[in-house]
């Protein structure tokens, strides 16, 4: 049987301008955004599905107050790390799906954020 994991990264809003700004819902205002915006919540999923840990969407690749992406710290909370994935399912190309891919190292070098796994795009 499987098990489905959210990995919540946040709410943001979403101007025109196409940025993605923290959204407090205790304590923004949405009127106070750019008109247009759009209020959403970036939300991936980790499933166990018998041998293998799949990810669906890797989020914006936004990395927290650590320096590490927010995407790897959230499969840490669940008790994985980042290698442990073994299948990546993007739904689509967007920022908000696919932002999390890769990361800049220390050295300005692009490295894939999930080294072991194999990454499907749908489309």
């Amino acid at each position: 049987m499987a098990r489905i994991l959210p990995l919540s990264e946040g709410v943001f809003t979403i101007g025109h301008d196409k940025l993605f700004l923290p959204f407090d819902q205790e304590a923004d205002e949405l009127n106070e955004r750019s008109r247009g915006s759009l209020l959403v919540e970036i939300q991936p999923f980790l499933i166990e599905l018998g041998n293998e840990l799949i990810l669906l969407d890797t989020g914006l690749g936004f990395a927290n107050e650590s320096g590490q992406l927010q995407i790897h710290q959230n499969i840490r909370n669940c008790g994985y790390e980042p290698s442990d994935i073994t299948k990546v399912l993007l739904s689509h190309l967007h920022k908000d799906h696919a932002g999390g891919v890769a990361f800049k190292d220390k050295k300005g070098k692009l490295q894939p954020s999930f080294p072991e796994a194999l990454y499907y795009i749908y489309g």
